[in-house]
Order: C-alpha cells, then structure tokens, then sequence
C-alpha cells in the first residue's frame, strides 16, 4: 500500500468520528504524511496532490452523527434487515440484522463489526428497549450458574443491613 493510500485511510478513520474544521484538513493530512514518510524512511512523493484538496471532496463526507440528529437519521435511513425481526430470535441463537451472524450473545459483534451501540443498533431496526441481544436459553442458564454460585448475594444482605441501619437510625 503506497503512502498516499496509507494517508487516506488514516485521514478518512478520523475524519469519520472527529470533527476537524475545513481550513485545518490540508495541514492535518500533509502532517499526517509527513509522519509516514517519516517513519517508513521514504522521501515524501506527489506533494503536489496533497496539497490541493477540493472542497467537493470534503462535502461528499459523511456528517458526523451527533447525539440530536442520530434519532432521526436512523429513522430516514432505516437499514433493510437481513431477515424478520421474529426470525432473529430464537431460543439458542440471536441473530444479527444487519448480517445475519448467529451467537449465542451480539452485544460484541454489533460494537465491533457494525460499529454501533446496542441503542443505536435496537433505534437502527425500530425494535423495542428490551429486544435481546443475547440468546434466551443461554441467558438462562448464565442466571441459574449466578444464583447457584450464590453471586450478589453478599451485595444484597449489603443492602439489607445499610436498610436497617437507616430505618433504625432515623426511628
């Protein structure tokens, strides 16, 4: 992979979660070559090509999705699943929409394959606060290992003493 590719991807990683103003961009990217050139020990090559960026480059970007807007784009932008909502749950296995990857728990996946939360991921496809991410059956039997291992149990008399405590205290 050449420099100037190296350079792009670099550029087009941050750029993509990062707001960088349209001024900065050239000497953000020279910089950035600059660094890589340095580094692989070559000379710097096609700086002619770095140092004119068309602004109809830096438009056709993406915008960032903020906090405000992420509701609404995912609402326009509606993702076509892989297969029925139903279909993705079953009691072994979930199944991811966007994919169709099949585990036993997605919570993982959906973060490092899609890039998005478990929010963005349940507002992406328009399914409820409580759709699962993870397979019944395994769910189950990870709740029945934590109460016969007796984990949070010491959580909750915790609890129950900090209670009476209190009670006592303000009688």
């Amino acid at each position: 992979m050449s420099l100037i590719e190296q350079t792009t991807r670099i550029v087009e990683s941050f750029v993509v979660g990062n707001q960088i103003n349209f001024e900065d961009l050239p000497n953000f990217i020279k910089g950035i070559h600059l660094t890589l050139c340095e580094i692989s020990g070559k000379e710097q090559n096609e700086p002619d090509r770095l140092a004119t960026i068309s602004p109809d480059l830096v438009t056709q970007t993406t915008p960032i999705a903020t906090e405000e807007n992420f509701s609404t784009e995912l609402i326009n932008n509606k993702p076509t699943p892989f297969l029925s909502i139903q279909e993705a749950v079953t009691p072994d296995l979930v199944t991811c929409l966007h994919c169709g990857k099949s585990g036993k728990t997605l919570k993982r996946h959906i973060i490092e394959a899609h890039n998005q939360t478990e929010r963005e991921y349940r507002l992406a496809f328009g399914v409820e606060a409580d759709f699962p991410l993870v397979a019944p059956n395994y769910s189950q039997r990870r709740r029945e290992l934590a109460i016969k291992n007796r984990l949070g149990e010491k959580l909750q008399t915790g609890k129950k003493t900090r209670r009476t405590k209190k009670s006592s205290a303000s009688a």
